[in-house]
């Protein structure tokens, strides 16, 4: 029987790299044992224009993972909001 995961998607945008916050976020992930997927990671292309970073994080444990994310906002890491909602045309007007 495997273990049950809980999984939250963040994404960061700004100066991720020079700045030093997305390996800070990175460490602060592996610091409480959960791992990491770096879904999408835009470079910004000059010096002023910033970077996105989309990362899936899953831990077995789901109060270690929110305590994370909670952390994690201080690197700026945001929730992705998820969308699993359907639009369908209305019956009436």
């Amino acid at each position: 029987m495997t273990a049950m995961t809980f999984s939250e998607a963040v994404q960061m945008q700004g100066h991720l790299i020079d700045s030093g916050l997305l390996s800070r976020a990175l460490d602060d992930i592996l610091d409480v044992s959960a791992d990491y997927e770096i879904q999408e990671l835009i470079f910004g292309k000059t010096k002023v224009d910033e970077s996105t970073a989309r990362i899936l994080i899953t831990h077995e444990d789901d109060t270690i993972l929110n305590d994370l994310l909670i952390r994690l906002q201080n690197h700026g890491a945001n929730p992705v909001e998820a969308s699993d909602a359907e639009t369908v045309p209305a019956p009436m007007d």
